[in-house]
């Protein structure tokens, strides 16, 4: 219900400043992290990289693929972050 949707969005917004929060405390501290994203938006992506290889580190980036079938049996299973059939299909691409 919608509800349910607001509240999701407001604690998904909450983690996510606690986990930028923490990413810069770390980077701060010269501490290794790791970033775990879809690349949905490989714009925010590539600017974050490089904000933290102008702070000094060394970056390396992986890319996992996975076929059509794997990628929405998983986004099915995932309850909390699901994403419509047909964005998946065009993030696939």
């Amino acid at each position: 219900n919608q509800e349910q949707k607001t509240l999701h969005g407001q604690i998904q917004y909450k983690a996510r400043k606690i986990s930028e929060g923490k990413r810069e405390e770390y980077i701060g501290q010269g501490k290794g992290i790791v970033i775990d994203a879809t690349g949905a938006s490989v714009q925010t992506l590539l600017k974050l990289k490089k904000a933290i290889e102008d702070s000094g580190y060394d970056s390396f980036m992986a890319s996992v693929n996975a076929s059509l079938k794997t990628t929405q049996s998983r986004n099915e299973a995932r309850k909390e972050r699901y994403l419509e059939k047909n964005l998946v299909i065009i993030l696939l691409k």
